[in-house]
């Protein structure tokens, strides 16, 4: 692995990283607020160690090799939640509790330890707000079109990056392709910003909701959340960006080039629907034959808290942890789902669990047949055996990481056997709220030291699909290999 190359790239990234700070720091400006040493030691230490490290002079031979651009896409997500908890370390939180609240941030999952939001600066908050916009769209996405030695080599950080099976190249240049997602991102947080300030919502949390809204992140600058503004229509707007953002984005952009029929015709598209709609009647069945509420209300907030769910935001109505079993239990259930491939939602996805189908399928007709050829097919494209293992790969690390995380936080102070559940698949599927102590209008404050650092670890593996940084627990990838 060629280390220089990679230190360079980073150090560009940590260049990026130091002029990105510099947007909460002229808002304390602009605010008037007396917390900007704050930002200021964060960005000095930022373009230092990046004019340090991309200083290195390095060998570029035209491509990166899998094993460099591996290290790019983990070490790049490892650098920034680093550099990202400075702001809150010199804010006066402990050294844990910054980084969660970092990695929470750039992960998209949403969790917070913070109990008291109204006493945070507007200018942190924009910084915390900021932190799941960049996380949604991808940092690797965004230094891609930022660092020239990537070059045509991109694809390699641009498929871990969008690790999913619809995010087949659609352009001759992965760069291209880059662009393209970014403009439709941006085009939709510009357009939610614009409709949510019509809607009077202030400009500030217009700014803020529309940048964790499309980002699928959930971070709430109120502790009771949506409810705060006590509008439907505000809740409508930010569920239909919810549904938006959980979709696929290159599909999206299929459908601007070729027309709408690419959209009706992609089946993991009508699956993300379908599974929206059929927990969505099941716990709006359940919540108004338990009384809960009228049959209106049971449809509207457990079709929200659907959308919310599945899409990985994390945004609520009401206090989901006082609903029925049943519904707690789907709510549950749809952590694991995630959105599509290709969208800035965490969780298995819904293209994964197709597949998985599929082959089941295939297999309980294989044993009536037991010479039949399967053939696996998504959206009318074939699936090859080398997909399918790496699927089933992933689906059996996914369960596994969510089984030991359990465990390991069962056995830390507070934690019960609901708690230790909900947080290990709300972190692993970057949600954040989940049950009991870490439900709706609570925080993870409570948490232990220990505790957070477990999810820490989970946030990163469920956004960075696991196996980007695991392959780090391999000696062959510290070590030379032609295979490499």
């Amino acid at each position: 692995m060629n280390v220089k190359l990679v230190m360079s790239i980073l150090g560009k990234v940590s260049l990026a990283f130091g002029i990105c700070l510099m947007i909460p720091f002229l808002a304390a400006f602009y605010f008037n607020e007396k917390q900007t040493v704050e930002f200021l030691l964060p960005i000095t230490i930022s373009l230092l160690l990046g004019i340090f490290m991309s200083r290195m002079k390095a060998e570029y031979k035209g491509h990166l090799s899998l094993r460099e651009g591996l290290a790019l896409v983990g070490f790049s997500w490892l650098l920034v939640c680093l550099l990202g908890a400075l702001p809150y370390l010199f804010f006066g939180f402990d050294l844990i509790s910054s980084l969660f609240e970092s990695i929470s941030g750039f992960t998209t999952t949403g969790a917070t330890s913070i109990n008291n939001l109204d006493a945070i600066p507007s200018s942190l908050i924009l910084w915390r707000s900021l932190t799941q916009w960049f996380g949604g769209l991808g940092i690797i996405l965004i230094f891609i079109t930022l660092v020239p030695q990537v070059g045509s080599s991109g694809e390699r950080l641009f498929t871990a990056e969008l690790h999913g099976e619809s995010t087949e190249r659609i352009m001759p240049r992965i760069k291209t392709t880059v662009y393209a997602i970014s403009i439709a991102y941006m085009a939709a947080t510009f357009l939610l910003m614009g409709i949510l300030y019509t809607l009077n919502v202030t400009l500030f949390e217009a700014v803020n909701y529309a940048m964790t809204t499309v980002s699928t992140g959930g971070f709430c600058m109120q502790k009771e959340g949506l409810a705060h503004f006590n509008s439907t229509a505000v809740e409508v707007v930010i569920l239909l960006f919810m549904l938006f953002s959980g979709g696929n984005y290159v599909l999206y952009y299929k459908t601007y080039k070729e027309g709408f029929k690419d959209l009706w015709q992609d089946t993991e598209l009508m699956a993300y629907l379908s599974v929206i709609l059929f927990f969505t009647f099941a716990m709006a069945i359940n919540l108004f034959y338990s009384s809960y509420y009228g049959l209106s209300q049971s449809l509207y907030y457990s079709f929200f808290q659907s959308v919310s769910t599945i899409t990985t935001t994390g945004y609520y109505l009401q206090n989901y942890n006082e609903w029925p079993e049943f519904s707690r239990f789907c709510i549950l259930l749809m952590m694991f789902v995630g959105g599509c491939a290709g969208s800035t939602a965490g969780g298995i996805k819904v293209a994964r669990f197709l597949i998985l189908f599929k082959l089941s399928w295939a297999e309980l007709k294989r044993t009536l047949h037991p010479r039949m050829v399967i053939d696996i097919k998504l959206s009318g494209n074939h699936i090859t055996p080398n997909m399918i293992i790496g699927i089933s790969r992933f689906f059996f690390f996914y369960i596994a990481i969510f089984v030991f995380a359990t465990l390991f936080l069962s056995l830390t102070d507070r934690l019960g056997m609901l708690d230790s559940i909900g947080i290990a698949a709300a972190c692993l599927a970057n949600i954040g709220p989940a049950f009991d102590m870490v439900a709706p209008l609570s925080t993870y404050a409570d948490v232990s030291g220990a505790a957070k650092l477990i999810s820490c670890v989970l946030m990163l593996l469920g956004r960075l699909e696991i196996f980007s940084l695991l392959i780090f627990l391999n000696p062959e990838f510290w070590h030379g290999s032609k295979k490499w």
